[in-house]
């Protein structure tokens, strides 16, 4: 969605509710174009799910940090941390979040936020704005500490095979631009085992 200028942005706000998706890493030579400008981000960008107030239709923004900035302003919420999958580059490896937190985050829900956002940053190039995942990801997030719901994560487990890929699978071609942080699946895995629900792609 055209989001250059800042009467544009405001209109849109007005428009559209507004989801912060995240600010993900870009890798292996890929780059975005942003909706503010066409300028073309080679680094990270800041994406976000717009629903039109009136008729749900749904719409991507994707931008620098500028622009997300000021969309943030305009719709009152956070501002995404930066997610970044490899180690030594940036400072964030997890998904939601972009403050300290006294209380520690619920270890399930942390585990599938993290599923969800190495998904999007691997398969994001051909996830459209109705991609069930993003409202998922919507949901764990409302409530990062209390126990994860078990049908988000078996949600998630079938997305995955719907894309024929499981989380080894993702860290594997992610690996191939870099070093993968180390990231456990282990309590996903164990629910969907306890429910004997296969294939398990928490692998």
């Amino acid at each position: 969605m055209n989001c250059t200028g800042r009467g544009n942005r405001k209109r849109i706000c007005e428009e559209y509710d507004v989801q912060a998706i995240g600010c993900i890493v870009l890798y292996g030579g890929r780059t975005v174009i942003s909706d503010a400008g066409g300028k073309v981000i080679r680094d990270k960008y800041y994406k976000f799910l717009c629903v039109n107030k009136g008729d749900g239709h749904r719409e991507f923004i994707q931008c620098g940090y500028p622009t997300a900035k000021h969309i943030c302003e305009l719709s009152g919420i956070q501002l995404p941390a930066e997610f970044n999958p490899f180690v030594g580059e940036g400072n964030n490896g997890g998904g939601a979040g972009g403050g300290q937190n006294v209380r520690p985050m619920n270890r399930g829900r942390k585990q599938l936020d993290n599923a969800i956002m190495l998904f999007v940053t691997a398969k994001d190039e051909i996830l459209g704005p109705e991609t069930a995942i993003f409202k998922i990801k919507e949901r764990v997030e409302k409530d990062m500490y209390n126990d994860v719901d078990f049908g988000d994560v078996k949600a998630v487990n079938t997305i995955l095979g719907k894309f024929y890929t499981t989380m080894s699978q993702i860290i594997a071609d992610l690996g191939m631009h870099g070093t993968v942080r180390n990231y456990n699946f282990n309590i996903l895995h164990n629910m969907l085992n306890e429910k004997q629900i296969f294939p398990n792609n928490y692998i």
